[in-house]
């Protein structure tokens, strides 16, 4: 995961004035799937941050 660079695509956006909310929910997600322990994987992991958890 790349949510260096992510917080980076963010924070200039930020300061260009353009709604950055999609961009905000993205790294979310990519720091949900690091947490999750995928912080090596690439974006096909972020499926595990984002699915639902399984029912017991």
């Amino acid at each position: 995961m790349e949510v260096a660079g992510i917080d980076h695509i963010v924070h200039a956006a930020e300061r260009r004035g353009p709604d950055v909310t999609v961009l905000r929910a993205v790294k979310r997600v990519a720091e949900r799937a690091v947490a999750l322990g995928h912080g090596g994987g690439d974006w096909s992991s972020t499926i595990d941050a984002v699915r639902p958890p399984a029912a017991d």
